[in-house]
């Protein structure tokens, strides 16, 4: 299946939303989670944790930006 870009760009960002939960509720419920293998499947779960800390508090997120920035000067430390 296809789906013309400029279908999508069409949607109002309430729709692209939409759009997004429902093939992740797909992708989720899929039998592809029976070939992953043990450490996939733990990534997989720390995603989802993440994912839901971050659902239930967004505040407490940082900009892509600062996190680099953080993750660099602790390199710089070492």
């Amino acid at each position: 299946m296809t789906i013309p870009q400029e279908d999508i760009k069409a949607l109002t960002a309430d729709e692209r939303q939409q759009l997004l939960t429902m093939v992740w509720d797909v992708i989720e419920n899929d039998d592809y989670k029976d070939n992953l293998s043990e450490e996939t499947e733990d990534e997989l779960n720390i995603l989802n944790e993440r994912a839901a800390e971050y659902n239930s508090n967004p505040s407490s997120a940082i900009p892509f930006e600062e996190a680099i920035q953080k993750l660099r000067n602790r390199v710089d430390e070492l």
